[in-house]
């Protein structure tokens, strides 16, 4: 049944990860740590993004760079391994996220860069930084079993705000599961050039946006269109289509993202 919906059609000095102060990196399971690259340890990057999963009823909110009002039946899977969405963008619904912010590490603390594999893997994204949670290979493949890892160098406290906050989302996916988290920041003044994602291990999972810190000066752009991604909104976006990001504002953006398996393909 159709349902009525609104849809939204740095650089900075890097600090070794193994010098960072207050990283246990004996949290990092030797799956992981086969996968980072730091002389001596062991260890070293990772890449983190969340991944929650499962068919979704597609619901959305006022843009204000773009808004329009249709018709909108569920969203649908062209083929199990590319998360299509019919729209650009979806606004799946509010959720504070003051818990996270009274606990964000400042952008000097060098957390940020304690995990490098994201940015040096992906050209595109070396501007930006991250805090890794949990991933997934991007080797997976649809009826293999989903090793995730888990990394434990984040605070606890700033850990236990990002899976609550993950834990909402997942409401909106019943049977999904959580495939990546990461926080990811995007300096003042940086962009992220336009790029369209690719692999399955990445495509075939509801990619999930909550705004953390942000500004309409932060400019997301899907298709060419500019859309504001508002603080403590839940948005599932589709990452299949070009998209860019450009921080035209003096203060970071920092974003929550989440990518979550479909039920049909969880082993």
């Amino acid at each position: 049944m159709p349902v009525q919906r609104e849809i939204l059609s740095v650089t900075s000095s890097r600090v070794p990860a193994q010098s960072v102060p207050g990283v246990n990196t004996t949290k990092i399971s030797p799956k992981a740590a086969e996968r980072m690259q730091i002389p001596g340890s062991g260890l070293g990057p990772i890449i983190l993004r969340c991944a929650l999963a499962a068919n979704l009823l597609a619901s959305g909110g006022p843009e204000s760079h773009f808004s329009a009002l249709i018709l909108y039946k569920t969203r649908h899977e062209r083929n199990t391994t590319n998360m299509k969405l019919d729209v650009p963008l979806i606004r799946l619904g509010a959720h504070s996220v003051r818990d996270i912010v009274a606990v964000l590490p400042d952008t000097d603390d060098p957390i940020w860069d304690f995990d490098r594999f994201r940015q040096t893997t992906y050209p595109v994204h070396r501007l930006t930084r991250s805090i890794l949670f949990e991933w997934l290979d991007n080797n997976w493949r649809p009826g293999s079993p989903m090793a995730i890892d888990r990394l434990e160098y984040a605070p606890a406290v700033l850990t236990e705000a990002a899976q609550a906050c993950a834990a909402f989302v997942l409401g909106y996916y019943p049977g999904a599961r959580l495939a990546r988290m990461t926080l990811a920041e995007l300096p003042a003044g940086a962009k992220i050039a336009a790029h369209i994602d690719n692999g399955i291990g990445i495509t075939a999972v509801h990619r999930i946006h909550v705004p953390i810190i942000t500004n309409p000066a932060v400019h997301f752009f899907i298709d060419k269109v500019s859309y504001y991604l508002e603080a403590g909104v839940v948005y599932e976006f589709d990452n299949t289509r070009l998209h860019a990001v450009d921080n035209r504002s003096a203060e970071r953006r920092v974003h929550l993202m989440c990518d979550l398996m479909p039920t049909s393909l969880v082993v």
